[in-house]
């Protein structure tokens, strides 16, 4: 997980870890350890720069970059982006009723393939 400055400013370092498959970013605690408000779905160019910044460094490492989010739409702006793993919601949501979001999502991946 990137979720602090030191993680963001060391990325590059981490994402080239021998055996690591994947990163995973919890906005929130990214945009605090950043200095920023802990909000999700955010739209705030610092978070989205470093979002870019992380998703970028995996590529280049050949890794998955995975985001927690807490909305379709928001989830599928990120897939858009460039994100490999997109969460949304959290495990309760999704069984008090979280069949529409996962299907729209499942929609939304097998229309960029």
């Amino acid at each position: 997980m990137i979720e602090t400055a030191d993680g963001l400013e060391n990325v590059d370092e981490i994402t080239s870890t021998p055996g690591l498959d994947g990163i995973y970013i919890g906005p929130s605690d990214l945009s605090l350890g950043l200095g920023g408000s802990p909000n999700q779905d955010t739209q705030e160019p610092m978070i989205l720069d470093a979002f870019d910044r992380i998703i970028a460094s995996c590529k280049r490492s050949g890794i998955r970059a995975g985001l927690h989010t807490s909305s379709v739409a928001y989830g599928q702006q990120m897939i858009d982006r460039g994100f490999d793993l997109v969460t949304v919601g959290s495990d309760m949501r999704m069984l008090m009723g979280g069949r529409v979001e996962a299907k729209a999502m499942r929609d939304h991946v097998d229309g960029k393939r």
